[in-house]
């Protein structure tokens, strides 16, 4: 927990009638674990001022954010690697009857993603089975709640939650299904909490048969995307989805959000200066200026470490969770204002 008491420029200060703002940064660590907002548990960010008058009620207000952790697809090469994963049952029965066996076979490109890609999804059955089964595809969320006890035991706790159901038809009996094809698109979803001890979160693509056989095949969800495969999509976006006119030229058009305009003038650049009382001043200061007043005054600048790790990769835009939004209230604190529902919003780099 941060707290920052503001102080202001003299001992007492009488303010009028209408709105005051007093501005305040602070850099958030990079080992943070992104927003998550589960039945048992939650990783929430939140800003709360309060508004202290003697002899009276506080005036509370809080304000909840979105935190993105670092989870690099690129970080790990089997996470862009084709997996198959095969399952059989041999022992199906039927009315107290043996009734044959029943076997299953999944396959992806990859497994990891981030939230708006595609999963492509190959299947076939063989249903050697006197009966029918019916077919379908799953893709499922698994949260794992961990919690010690005051005399030191774990206990954990699974969650499962259903994200999609594909229903694919029937196999007939005593026969297969060859090779089929289906796309899974990727929702709002958190990535994988690499940072958090207590809270993991887990995606599966399941094919289930007739509820006889699954065959899972573990997905991981990221935040930063396979670089080569996002460089590869934005040329066919631009190549295939045609031409706009700009200016009376023609000009191409992305699903891909541009990637920030870089600055060419390398002696000065903008800055956000905040002085003692809290009043920010926009100036544009070269490097000798910048230097003499940072001194004496407190310095923002812009920085972003998705453009440190990958210079090159476009600008996320970012969408409400798919599970929608959470009360957020606290039994024990009495906010006056701000807000009682929050959906945290996650990164998405393509164009569904």
């Amino acid at each position: 927990m941060l707290v920052i008491r503001w102080l202001p420029c003299f001992p007492e200060r009488t303010l009028p009638a209408g709105i005051h703002e007093v501005p305040f940064s602070y850099t958030l660590p990079k080992s943070l674990p992104s927003s998550f907002e589960g039945e048992f548990g939650h990783i929430r960010y939140t800003c709360k001022a309060i508004c202290e008058r003697p002899w009276d009620f506080d005036i509370v207000t809080r304000k909840a954010f979105t935190v993105i952790g670092i989870e690099d697809i690129n970080s790990d090469a089997k996470l862009n690697e084709p997996t198959t994963f095969c399952e059989s049952n041999q022992s199906v029965t039927f009315c107290c009857r043996s009734s044959g066996s029943v076997s299953g076979e999944i396959r992806v490109p990859k497994i990891g993603y981030t939230p708006g890609e595609k999963i492509d999804v190959s299947y076939k059955v063989t249903n050697n089975s006197s009966k029918n089964r019916q077919i379908s595809i799953r893709f499922n969320q698994t949260t794992t709640y961990r919690a010690k006890t005051f005399a030191g035991s774990e206990h954990i706790k699974n969650v499962s939650r259903s994200i999609l159901k594909i229903e694919k038809g029937e196999c007939a009996a005593r026969s297969s299904i060859d090779w089929q094809k289906e796309s899974l698109t990727i929702p709002s979803l958190p990535p994988k909490l690499g940072k958090c001890k207590i809270l993991s979160v887990a995606y599966s693509v399941e094919l289930d048969v007739d509820q006889t056989l699954t065959v899972p095949c573990n997905i991981v969800i990221g935040s930063i995307p396979q670089l080569s495969q996002l460089l590869i999509h934005s040329k066919q976006s631009t190549g295939n989805s045609g031409n706009s006119v700009t200016n009376g030229s023609l000009a191409p058009k992305s699903s891909i959000k541009d990637s920030p305009p870089r600055i060419e003038d390398n002696s000065c650049v903008q800055i956000s200066i905040t002085d003692e009382c809290g009043q920010t001043v926009e100036e544009e200061l070269g490097n000798e200026m910048e230097a003499l007043l940072s001194s004496r005054k407190r310095v923002r600048m812009p920085s972003s470490i998705l453009s440190e790790l990958y210079p090159t990769m476009p600008s996320p835009y970012y969408k409400e969770s798919f599970f929608g939004s959470s009360d957020i209230s606290e039994e024990k604190e009495q906010a006056q204002f701000g807000e009682t529902q929050f959906a945290p919003k996650y990164p998405f780099y393509t164009d569904e």
